[in-house]
């Protein structure tokens, strides 16, 4: 049976649901969560037993991808069809933990360049227009866009420690964008919201050095679910292939950690 630890207090204690898990006041059924995954299948990697539990009990969950896939090809007969491939693929894997497509949300930057967009400026000549809202682009722009239209209670974020450049720059952009999200600046972006409760998971950190907030360790049909989940990126064949292993062989388990929003 799938138990959900959490510690608070320095105490371990076992709670009946997700929801409880994280502290979220109110029903299951009254939650909206959203998870900001800077490629499609990291998410369902470091977070989908959290997604799947969650979904199961009534919490409408929500999926927001930042990049485009582009750089997913593994030769350049595929590089003008990859980003299509992974977008089936993505419909695929999500909707195997229960979201449905209508709440994959893409934000459209150009994969592996997340650097190259850190801040917001004003649009300007060969900026594609699937990245720039009210006309201007840049993280901290499409991701205040993004929480301003779902208006998340909780919301879901890599790890600092990931070791990918597009993580680090996601993990950098997202606290600074629910400020900015829950202020009174760019109004063109949509009203202000209140303050999401914001929390990381590892994508590839897979032993923590430091003590979970959350645990989750599933059991053998909810792991699963997640490993055929995961095993939909058939175009990254031989590094999902990798990963499904690395996640067998460390266990059927996901940690969370709270992230405090100053």
């Amino acid at each position: 049976m799938t138990q959900i630890r959490s510690l608070r207090n320095g105490k371990v204690t076992v709670a009946s649901n997700i929801v409880k898990a994280l502290g979220c006041k109110g029903k299951p059924a009254n939650q909206r969560w959203l998870g900001i995954s800077p490629h499609d299948d990291d998410l369902a990697i470091g977070a989908g037993l959290a997604l799947r539990l969650a979904q199961a009990i009534g919490v409408e969950v929500h999926v927001g991808i930042v990049t485009d896939g582009s750089m997913g090809c593994r030769s350049p007969r595929e590089r003008a069809t990859i980003s299509e491939t992974r977008r089936a693929e993505t419909i695929r894997a999500y909707g195997a933990l229960g979201v449905p497509e209508t709440n994959i949300h893409y934000l459209g930057f150009p994969d592996a360049s997340l650097w190259r967009y850190i801040g917001r400026r004003a649009r300007e000549a060969g900026d594609s227009v699937d990245h720039v809202v009210a006309g201007h682009t840049g993280l901290e722009n499409s991701l205040t866009w993004l929480l301003r239209l779902l208006k998340p209670m909780v919301v879901f974020m890599p790890s600092r420690k990931d070791i990918h450049p597009d993580h680090m720059a996601v993990s950098l952009e997202l606290p600074i964008s629910i400020f900015h999200a829950s202020s009174d600046i760019w109004e063109e972006l949509g009203w202000k919201i209140e303050r999401p409760a914001l929390w990381e998971w590892p994508t590839y950190n897979v032993a923590p050095k430091r003590k979970p907030a959350v645990g989750i360790f599933a059991d053998r049909d909810l792991f699963e679910r997640k490993l055929a989940a995961i095993a939909c990126w058939q175009s990254q064949a031989e590094i999902i292939a990798a990963l499904i292993a690395s996640l067998r062989s460390n266990g059927p388990w996901e940690f969370l950690w709270k992230h405090k929003v100053n």
